[in-house]
C-alpha cells in the first residue's frame, strides 16, 4: 500500500479539529478518511483484476 501523503490543508484541517474538538476526534476524523481511501483504492484495484481476468478469457 502506498503511504498516505498530507497536503498543507490536510495538515491544518486536522490541527484545526484537534484545537476545537480534541485530540482524539481529530485522530478519529483522520481514521475515517484514510479508511475511506483505502475502501475506494480496493475497489478500484479489484476492478482492475476482474478486467484482466475477463480480457484474459476474451482471448482465450
Amino acid at each position: 500500500m502506498k503511504q498516505y501523503k498530507f497536503t498543507i490543508g490536510s495538515k491544518f484541517k486536522y490541527i484545526k479539529i484537534a484545537e476545537s474538538k480534541g485530540l482524539k476526534n481529530a485522530i478519529l476524523h483522520f481514521a475515517e478518511e484514510f479508511r475511506q481511501i483505502y475502501k475506494i483504492n480496493q475497489k478500484v484495484k479489484i476492478s482492475i483484476k476482474n478486467e484482466i481476468c475477463i480480457y484474459m478469457v476474451i482471448i482465450w
